[in-house]
């Protein structure tokens, strides 16, 4: 495989740059792992990452490259903050919501991994793509009509169902006797779409307003969604609203968004 890399130090360097960036925003990044929720009855834990690719993968991504040795560590050490004891082993679910716009690099190492006989009885791979539903805001629906939109907003995305999955996960009985399940939501970066599915299972299990849900996203991420994922959550809220749920607050208003550029909490103090 060739770049057309024009030559020169100055070429070479920023080559080395981007490439150096994309593998950096490949690893599983400790700071965006977190626990979501437990179920103490089965035992399950649901988590939150970016894409779990090994830190020292050798950049062709293959199975060795996944990075089941840190998740474990990880579950181990984050069940905590769920209030749950470490489980010593488990059965991994990992829920992928990548797309077919994104790049697939890191997901080659995660099928590789999940495909091979010897890892059947440790977990397996559910791919829910997500993407759609928050390209057009709110703001730019009347009023009036926003419920009926919210309605058919996630007929491609299936949020709501995933959501509900999810729970189902939550409570399902593991495939290994003795050994719960854990499920592991991602995309790439573990903010946006990671951010839009944790946030729209934590609204949906109730008692929480929307800009406390949006303010645990930034919390567990480091930055906001962006603006796909923000308006998604919008319209999510605008439909639980509709189904009886009164803790949600203001369901447009826990941020606010550059058109097609970056999110900040309304509550933010920076």
């Amino acid at each position: 495989f060739h770049f057309p890399v024009r030559k020169g130090p100055m070429a070479r360097c920023l080559f080395l740059v981007l490439l150096a960036a994309a593998t950096a925003q490949a690893a599983l990044d400790p700071s965006r792992f977190h626990c979501v929720g437990y179920a103490s009855e089965s035992g399950n834990l649901l988590m939150r990452s970016n894409m779990p690719i090994a830190t020292n993968a050798s950049g062709v991504l293959l199975a060795e490259d996944f990075a089941y040795d840190e998740i474990k560590s990880l579950v181990q050490d984050r069940a905590a903050e769920c209030g749950a004891a470490p489980p010593g082993d488990f059965f991994l679910v990992e829920v992928t919501l990548n797309n077919a716009f994104d790049d697939k690099s890191g997901l080659v190492a995660v099928k590789a991994w999940h495909g091979e006989p010897d890892h059947f009885s440790l977990g397996r791979l559910v791919e829910w793509p997500l993407g759609v539903a928050g390209i057009v805001p709110p703001a730019r629906v009347p009023e009036d009509e926003q419920v009926t939109v919210a309605n058919n907003m996630f007929v491609v995305d299936q949020l709501p169902e995933r959501v509900a999955m999810l729970d189902q996960l939550m409570s399902m009985a593991s495939p290994i006797d003795g050994v719960p399940v854990v499920t592991l939501v991602h995309c790439t970066a573990g903010c946006d779409r990671t951010g839009e599915m944790i946030g729209a299972y934590r609204m949906t299990q109730g008692g929480i307003s929307a800009a406390d849900m949006y303010q645990m996203d930034v919390s567990e991420c480091g930055r906001p969604p962006n603006y796909y994922s923000t308006h998604a959550l919008e319209w999510y809220c605008i439909l639980l609203e509709s189904q009886g749920y009164t803790d949600l607050g203001n369901c447009t208003g826990f941020a606010t968004c550059e058109p097609f550029g970056d999110c900040v909490p309304t509550s933010s103090t920076r």
